[in-house]
């Protein structure tokens, strides 16, 4: 295995240019007629593609999540050729142990609800005892 000692600070920064060019072809899809019986089995049905794109370009604040993933340390490093991108978060428990990668990417996506825990384990399970609403 070859690996690169070259750790390296990053920031989330995409450019206007680049968020205006997918707005724009999220604009231009074209869909195409629903298959009989539309489901999964038959690939993406077309309900959800349109409800994906309707959600990227009127739901989807890609400012703020950039600003949420920029609140946590990421770096980059390159581990048998492949770029890796990761948070180094420490823990406020003294002694804990380290987490190394998660392999869902909605963990770095949406890394607020798993860094809480990650950091403040005996917090975690204390909010885990309230009842809690489920996310959709």
């Amino acid at each position: 295995m070859q690996t690169t000692e070259q750790i390296k600070p990053f920031r989330i920064a995409i450019p206007q240019d680049q968020l205006d060019d997918l707005t724009e072809r999220l604009r231009g899809t074209r869909f195409p007629a629903p298959l009989p019986g539309d489901g999964w089995d038959t690939g993406v049905p077309v309900a959800y593609l349109r409800e994906l794109v309707e959600h990227w370009l009127h739901g989807f604040d890609w400012r703020a999540q950039e600003a949420t993933l920029n609140a946590y340390p990421q770096f980059t490093t390159e581990i048998d050729g492949q770029p890796i991108h990761f948070l180094h978060v420490r823990s406020t428990e003294p002694g804990a142990l380290g987490v190394g990668t998660h392999p869902r990417v909605a963990r770095i996506q949406r890394p607020s609800s798993s860094m809480s825990s990650a950091r403040s384990p005996t917090r975690a399970r204390t909010a885990a005892t309230r009842p809690t609403r489920s996310i959709s």
